[in-house]
């Protein structure tokens, strides 16, 4: 099996729960409590904030990211303070990353119930639970949150950047989590002088939160398995805090680089640890199930040797699971060399393309301070991007494919954007959208109603469904309550009304040049000089040489404005099934309906056409009892969309393809050969494309993983979904497979 595989993840099992008359949880899987008797919130400030110096620490930030990563996410009552500790501190340029993994989620209700006990977290604990995922699945999901204190009034100015914090919840076992997570779990020890990464920094973590159940309770936790990531994620000064004092916990820490400390523990406990990495890795604590010479051979790697320092804490890493990595070392092409960020004075991206994708990243790359340029060949969302309205849609189901993956986790992603931005206020309507059922999705739809119970999703009948949509329908469906409807073009200004924003529109980029670090972006009458280069342009990406082997269509899609009238104007909700229906907006002619949209694979024409009217009307007619549109005098558009041949758009660096198919050409005669090679991008050069009829919900998440590469931050989805986003991972799969390949 490869890394683009279509294994997604499986259903993971919820803790099983016991509650004392105080209303506190116990693990009957471990037979231990979840926090102290004592006082749980003052035990987790005391041993993990104050062991891990945090509020110190972030009063001094001079980075704009900082990250934290726990096992034994639990109750998630260390998050909960850590964020509260976060708001109070004046940290307002910066994000934080909180990363946590959890082998036995609790379910939405019993979080709710938990933390009930802490009304001082209430408004933090509601917010979270807002965004919980509704039936804990197995992966990564990320979840961002607007932190109290960032104000909405520093949003209404467009300043940049924005405090945020970030939850990246990785459910599963911890052995899972970090092969998915970290870049140098499936790196070769030979490779780590070119420090190899998913993005352009190597993401590390500055901070451990070493909770879980005891070790004498849960000793398939604290393995060296556990030891040898922390040693490869770690770098000079990060810190460690634990409330146990076990032996086995000790001498893993002080055999994989950590400088321990005993200090007095919370409560009865009497004592407690804290660590700071050092890289030193003594031989006298070596753990003898380490695997290889990684931990014997380091008896004196100080970090006055960074090369060698790397190279042990990627040997380290090369360790852990070997067995995986027989099957995953093929997966080196999605990593690329660490490269160097321009100061920040010449650090700019520019963006072709000022649709969905291109408005997306900008506002998420000025967000992070980085400014930027966007081209746009006529004006701003001109193309695909150019309906009046369109439905916060992806095709839902729970399938053992990352198309399913992706598309559920889009969808979450996006809701939770657009709410949190107020995009739904300012650019449609958060109103709900029906996705009908028939006898091809109804299964698919009982299966995620089976597995994610919560408020995002229900499954209507047809009485409940006509009563929610506030119109008469033939057949229920999956109601989504916090999704609605957003006028791309409207959203897509206000994407780009920012002061790191430069807009050109009218303004063609015709090549793109490597000029030493920066890349040359040549227009008719001028050029502009970036660091980074995101190409957003949908079908036209293939203009520039770089970008020509990328495998891409268009698809003719055909929209219609029906004029609202007695049986429509009742609609309150998004109807989604072979077509899509939206609420009526306002128009200066009165209010008017978008339904859509035809696809037409063959066709060219950019005209309107009655035939293809006729078919919106049809797709109507098959749910909505009695209509007829016959009488209807209908308006439209006509736009060509972009997809690939998997469905899943292309997000990540564009690859230089002869040299990628030469490093990599092993592949062709062994399928998991061993290949000390990285990927070979072009430096700076990026793409985000093929997003079908679905850019209102993809573009979010897409926006976020472009940034995350750019910054070399931790990505938003796990290794193996963005194997089978890459733009090179055709060329792989052709070379695996021993078949023909596009080399420019």
């Amino acid at each position: 099996m490869t890394d683009s595989s279509n294994k997604a993840p499986q259903k993971t099992r919820c803790a099983e729960l016991t509650w004392d008359a105080n209303n506190e949880p116990s693990s009957s899987e471990f037979d231990d409590v979840y926090f102290s008797k004592d006082n749980g919130l003052d035990e987790s400030r005391y041993v993990f904030l104050r062991g891990n110096q945090l509020q110190a620490r972030w009063q001094q930030l001079s980075g704009n990211t900082f990250c934290i990563a726990e096992t034994g996410f639990g109750t998630g009552l260390n998050f909960l303070a850590t964020w509260q500790l976060w708001n109070q501190c004046d940290t307002q340029n910066a994000e934080l990353t909180y990363i946590s993994v959890e082998k036995y989620p609790l379910s939405p209700e019993a979080l709710k119930r938990a933390l009930g006990a802490w009304p001082q977290l209430a408004e933090l604990a509601a917010l979270l639970l807002q965004n919980y995922p509704p039936q804990p699945w197995q992966g990564l999901q990320n979840i961002e949150l607007k932190a109290a204190g960032a104000s909405d009034q520093k949003q209404q100015q467009n300043t940049a950047p924005i405090k945020t914090i970030r939850l990246l919840l990785y459910f599963g076992d911890s052995n899972d989590a970090w092969p998915e997570l970290s870049t140098l779990i499936q790196a070769q020890p030979e490779l780590a002088e070119k420090r190899p990464a998913f993005g352009e920094r190597q993401n590390k973590v500055d901070a451990w939160f070493l909770d879980g159940f005891a070790p004498a309770k849960n000793p398939e936790m604290w393995q060296s398995e556990l030891f040898q990531a922390m040693q490869a994620n770690s770098q000079a000064g990060t810190s460690v805090a634990t409330f146990t004092c076990a032996g086995t916990v000790k001498r893993g820490l002080k055999a994989h680089g950590f400088s321990i400390q005993k200090i007095p523990g919370f409560g009865r406990k009497r004592e407690m640890l804290i660590a700071s990495f050092t890289g030193d890795t003594a031989c006298e604590n070596a753990d003898h199930s380490m695997q290889g010479s990684s931990a014997n051979s380091a008896k004196k790697n100080h970090l006055n040797n960074p090369s060698k320092h790397n190279q042990t804490n990627t040997a380290a890493a090369h360790a852990i699971n070997k067995r995986r990595l027989k099957t995953s070392r093929q997966a080196n092409w999605l990593l690329i060399p660490e490269r160097k960020m321009p100061n920040t004075t010449q650090a700019r991206a520019l963006i072709i393309g000022a649709g969905m994708a291109g408005a997306q990243i900008a506002r998420r790359l000025a967000e992070q301070g980085l400014p930027c340029t966007v081209l746009e060949k006529n004006h701003i969302a001109s193309q695909a991007s150019g309906n009046p309205a369109g439905a916060v849609y992806t095709r839902l189901g729970l399938g053992n494919d990352t198309l399913s993956e992706f598309n559920l986790a889009a969808q979450m992603y996006a809701d939770q954007f657009y709410q949190q931005g107020n995009y739904y206020q300012n650019c449609g309507q958060a109103c709900g959208v029906l996705h009908l059922s028939n006898n091809k999705n109804h299964k698919r739809h009982l299966d995620l109603i089976k597995h994610y119970r919560g408020e995002q999703f229900a499954l209507l009948d047809r009485q409940q469904a006509s009563l929610q949509c506030g119109i008469e329908l033939n057949t229920g469906g999956l109601w989504l309550k916090q999704s609605g409807w957003l006028s791309p073009p409207r959203l897509c200004r206000q994407l780009l009304e920012h002061s790191l924003i430069d807009v050109h529109e009218n303004c063609e980029a015709l090549s793109l040049e490597q000029s030493g670090a920066n890349w040359r972006v040549i227009c008719q009458n001028r050029e502009f000089f970036a660091s980074h280069v995101i190409v957003a342009s949908a079908y036209e990406a293939q203009q520039f040489p770089e970008l020509k082997h990328l495998t891409l269509k268009r698809i003719r899609g055909q929209v219609s404005f029906l004029d609202s009238d007695e049986q429509l104007k009742t609609l309150r909700a998004v109807i989604c099934g072979e077509g899509y229906l939206t609420p009526a907006q306002q128009t200066p002619s009165g209010p008017q309906h978008c339904a859509g949209a035809t696809f037409s694979l063959s066709d060219t024409s950019c005209e309107l056409t009655q035939h293809d009217h006729q078919k919106n009307l049809d797709a109507l007619s098959s749910f909505l009892p009695g209509f007829d549109g016959s009488d209807k005098h209908l308006q439209g558009r006509v736009a060509f969309r972009t997809t690939s041949p998997d469905y899943l758009p292309l997000l990540g660096p564009v690859n230089n393809i002869k040299l990628s198919l030469e490093r990599f050409a092993a592949l062709r005669h062994k399928a998991n050969a061993d290949i000390a090679e990285l990927g070979a991008p072009y430096p700076g050069l990026y793409c985000a494309l093929a997003f079908g009829s679905r850019g209102l919900a993809y573009s979010p998440l897409a926006a976020r993983l472009i940034c995350d590469l750019i910054l070399g931050r931790h990505l938003p989805v796990r290794r193996t979904l963005y194997a089978a986003l890459h733009p090179m991972r055709f060329e792989i799969r052709n070379l695996i497979q021993n078949k023909k390949t596009r080399a420019r």
